[in-house]
């Protein structure tokens, strides 16, 4: 594979199967590489639809060595209730906050009645009027996260989360944006318990809607997603004198749904357009080498997702519903590598620097030796001169290196000690990032933390210590450019050395 090639992951997530697909980037385009797809067991499944963590990440890497997938970033489909979606017409009074507009509008359905959720949302362009357009989705904010764990046990980073009908409108998109038709494309995505629709209308995205399948509607599963298709239908079609003439429609079956086996020719039958049906409880999907213009039906959704990190200028509507909290903690975690790997090296220096000017100092002593030894210094005022001038060199340089010595090895003092009790003070969620000491009684420290009560805690650890007499708090703020990290000062005076 050359050096410009590019790769990316999809992963879809059902009720009870996930589907793995990689894409890469070439000059020729695009190109599936290795798709996958399995069930989860029933022992990973809770009665809320949520993949338990455990038996979720179990597929995931049982696929992963399937695929030969390495590990790697990816983007992750969810087809779990509840997740919302709508588009939602911007007031003509611009709000001061539209992200706390969009939320509140989300907050009125009652499937997240009660919930926390995470949601996000993108302008989108509409032919139907000029005013602006909001894609609109949110999600139950725990039980993403929980996806996103299972998907790291497994060794797979989640960089941003979506409903898996945006991903199959999006393959579905690239494949009429390739073959250069047109018209609307109807995509319906059916589980257990929801309906969510996208309409794309002359290949923009032009509506998204969930719906939750009532009670009633299991008797005759076929006929009331028949009757909500020809529903939509019949209200664009007033818009619009090209009949039915104009309509795609394109089905996915997810696990759990309650259409038979003959709900493609029945939807052919009831509305006169040309329907595709993509049922993914037919079996395990196992694919390589594919152009993306021809996806097999069962992997759209995982192509989708992987086409969505490939071609981010080319995506219309990209929202991610990973959770903030997420995102903050691996900035938190790099942020303390990075002051770690720091810290190592100002110490590593401090111990290596007394040898470096020692070996120099010795350096040049054994110069002048030299010198004196081949030379008759007496007898030259230009190398007398220079003999004055090293022995001056010389002479700094052995006070510097006491220097060093004095600060750096004291006698009486036991840093090892000291600087255990500290590292061991430490709770979780605190790291160190300087520390400082003129004399050999007093100690500064300095350092980030995720909250107020952790540096509280850990002065009171550290207090406790028989290294120190007393520790105080100098400051504590919190950062401008990260709200979630608090910045700390911390005063100890040590016990006197023995």
């Amino acid at each position: 594979m050359s050096r410009r090639t590019k790769m990316s992951l999809g992963i879809d997530i059902g009720g009870n199967r996930v589907t793995l697909a990689l894409v890469a980037r070439e000059r020729e385009g695009l190109r599936l590489l290795r798709a996958v797809s399995g069930p989860i067991s029933n022992e990973a499944s809770q009665t809320s639809g949520a993949a338990d963590v455990a038996g979720l990440s179990l597929a995931i890497r049982k696929l992963r060595k399937q695929g030969r997938i390495p590990r790697m970033k990816a983007a992750m489909g969810v087809s779990l209730r509840p997740v919302v979606l709508q588009m939602l017409d911007m007031p003509r009074q611009m709000p001061s906050n539209v992200g706390e507009f969009v939320e509140n509008e989300l907050r009125q359905y009652v499937t997240l009645s009660g919930r926390k959720i995470a949601c996000d949302f993108c302008a989108a362009g509409s032919g139907r009027d000029s005013r602006g357009r909001l894609l609109s989705v949110a999600g139950d904010r725990e039980a993403i996260r929980r996806l996103v764990s299972a998907c790291s046990a497994a060794g797979l980073t989640v960089e941003a989360v979506e409903p898996s009908v945006l991903a199959h409108a999006r393959a579905l998109y690239k494949r009429e944006n390739a073959s250069g038709r047109a018209g609307r494309v109807l995509v319906v995505e059916i589980n257990a318990s929801q309906l969510s629709v996208c309409l794309l209308r002359n290949r923009v995205l032009d509506l998204v809607r969930t719906r939750n399948i009532p009670t009633e509607a299991a008797q005759n599963a076929d006929a009331w997603l028949a009757e909500e298709v020809q529903t939509m239908m019949r209200h664009y079609d007033t818009e619009s004198s090209e009949g039915a003439a104009g309509w795609e429609l394109h089905v996915v079956v997810r696990d759990g749904a309650p259409v038979t086996r003959g709900v493609g020719e029945f939807l052919r039958s009831r509305t006169g357009v040309p329907t595709g049906v993509a049922d993914e409880t037919c079996g395990s999907a196992d694919s390589s080498a594919q152009k993306v213009t021809s996806p097999s039906a069962e992997v759209s959704a995982a192509l989708g997702l992987a086409m969505r990190q490939l071609d981010p200028d080319g995506n219309a509507w990209k929202v991610n519903l990973l959770p903030r909290e997420v995102m903050q903690r691996r900035s938190f975690v790099r942020h303390v590598l990075t002051a770690a790997n720091v810290a190592a090296l100002i110490f590593l220096t401090m111990l290596l620097l007394p040898q470096i000017v020692t070996r120099a100092a010795d350096r040049i002593r054994e110069d002048l030796d030299h010198q004196k030894m081949t030379e008759k210094l007496y007898a030259t005022p230009t190398l007398g001169a220079q003999s004055h001038r090293l022995d001056r060199q010389i002479a700094q340089t052995e006070r510097q290196l006491r220097g060093m010595r004095k600060a750096l090895q004291v006698p009486s003092r036991n840093w090892p000690h000291v600087l255990n009790a500290i590292a061991d003070s430490a709770p979780a969620g605190v790291c160190i990032t300087r520390l400082w000491s003129q004399d050999s009684q007093r100690l500064s420290v300095k350092g980030l933390a995720l909250s107020c009560g952790a540096v509280q805690d850990f002065v009171q650890s550290l207090g406790q210590r028989d290294s120190f007499r007393s520790v105080s708090l100098g400051s504590m703020e919190r950062q401008q450019d990260a709200r979630s990290l608090v910045q700390y000062e911390m005063d100890c005076l040590m016990v006197p050395a023995q």
